[in-house]
């Protein structure tokens, strides 16, 4: 096994190929370096369903794709609910060690916009909203500021 620290540019694409000298060369392919282990990826549900419903609360439940190291993981994370795009309550949300999250709403929010603030000062924010009394969700783009 061999190491060798990379100091690598975010904005930029990389690529890589081994060479071995001895008594023959040997020299792999090229091959790119995925981007998500030197670039934050939005984070982007994988699974996004309600689940449960009481008389008047919904659980909603968010998972999205493992993030690679630490530092890409959200620091914070709220959830701003509007009704009728009306500001009517702000959650505090753990982001968990498994790339979930979950939550209770009332059945009366017509949107929810989630918001991830990371260790660099990234802020990405996305719109969950529901579909048929919480069978269903339409999901928005990432926007990430910085």
């Amino acid at each position: 096994t061999y190491r060798a620290p990379l100091v690598l540019k975010s904005d930029q694409k990389f690529e890589y190929q081994i060479i071995v000298k001895g008594e023959m060369l040997k020299i792999s392919q090229i091959s790119d370096i995925p981007k998500e282990y030197y670039q934050r990826v939005p984070l982007f549900p994988i699974e996004l369903k309600n689940n449960g419903i009481s008389d008047d609360e919904v659980i909603i439940f968010v998972k999205y794709e493992p993030v690679y190291f630490d530092f890409y993981r959200p620091k914070e994370v709220v959830a701003n609910l509007y009704t009728n795009e009306n500001l009517v309550r702000t959650l505090d949300i753990e982001y968990t060690d498994k790339d979930e999250i979950e939550f209770k709403v009332n059945q009366s929010i017509t949107k929810i916009e989630i918001i991830y603030s990371f260790m660099d000062g990234s802020i990405q924010a996305n719109e969950i909203i529901p579909i048929d009394e919480f069978e269903a969700f339409e999901y928005s783009e990432s926007r990430i500021f910085r």
